[in-house]
């Protein structure tokens, strides 16, 4: 064992009691704790916070859905500005953001986009149409976008093959690099940990976000003292069942992104369960000069 091996090995805490910190962590009241308190708590509770990495380069694409406004049909928004990243002020937590923080949130998959914006729709209201904006990003040439995959979640690695073929991945690249057992069971735990706070379907209020947008965060704080910069978080779509991915990009990388076009699109006959939907694209639209869009 290294020396710097031994310094991991005497840092992490024993696992009997780092289990015991994470059902106390899952306990919580996250309403009553500010976000202060609960950053303290949690960097108190794991001295070290393990993560992989995964690269997207110009074979990747970014989708983004807004609803239209009113739910107008055939009226989609005139600006890429409306559909892109949104102003930080009076945000409130989300699933990769802290309170005020501007996070751009998007999907790899069109449909995915469609669900994530319909997840808070009224029961009726999936089977009615709704309006939506598309907005289609690329990766530029020469530009990579490096992510954190959110991997180790037992809800998402339930259906998806790829994601347990990739938790076996970094698990074996962990136990190649480390020797101490505690410090790599105590890494697993703790992974798992904040997956399991990304793939929460049960949400009653942003307040049940904390965790997982300090998640975010703390990526955020490592790129502030680390010669290596990343540029978000890559999570299973909750609203999706897990099928697919999402992306929620810090707004200093969105320069790595490729404005495609636009699609107006309408929608019904959600079906969540069965990861279906019924869709029909009414017109595409194209930059125009420095951000409108021109719809054919």
């Amino acid at each position: 064992m290294t020396d710097l091996e031994k310094q991991l090995e005497n840092r992490f805490p024993e696992l009997e009691v780092l289990k015991k910190r994470i059902v106390e962590l899952n306990s919580l009241d996250l309403t009553t704790l500010s976000v202060s308190e609960l950053e303290n708590k949690i960097n108190d509770y794991f001295p070290i916070i393990n993560f992989g990495e995964v690269k997207w380069d110009r074979r990747y694409h970014l989708f983004r859905v807004r609803r239209n406004l009113n739910n107008l049909f055939d009226q989609p928004f005139e600006s890429v500005k409306k559909i892109g990243l949104r102003l930080a002020k009076g945000a409130p937590f989300g699933r990769a953001n802290n309170e005020n923080q501007a996070v751009f949130y998007g999907s790899n998959e069109g449909d995915l986009a469609l669900f994530e914006s319909c997840q808070n729709l009224h029961e009726f209201q999936r089977f009615e149409p709704q309006n939506f904006t598309m907005g289609i990003w690329k990766v530029k040439k020469n530009e990579k976008l490096r992510l954190v995959p959110i991997i180790d979640s037992s809800l998402a690695q339930k259906n998806r093959p790829d994601i347990q073929k990739a938790s076996v991945s970094g698990d074996k690249l962990i136990n190649e690099q480390l020797a101490s057992e505690k410090v790599k069971k105590g890494s697993k735990l703790i992974s798992n940990f904040f997956a399991e706070q990304f793939a929460k379907s049960e949400i009653k209020s942003p307040n049940d976000y904390k965790i997982s947008s300090f998640f975010s965060d703390y990526i955020k704080r490592v790129n502030d003292m680390s010669r290596i910069k990343f540029d978000g978080v890559l999570y299973p779509s909750v609203a999706h069942k897990y099928r697919a991915e999402n992306i929620a990009l810090f707004p200093e990388s969105i320069d790595k992104l490729e404005f495609i076009k636009c699609l107006s699109i309408t929608c019904y006959n959600f079906r969540f369960d069965e990861g279906k939907l019924t869709k029909g694209i009414i017109r595409e639209g194209k930059l125009h000069g420095t951000g409108t869009l021109v719809w054919e």
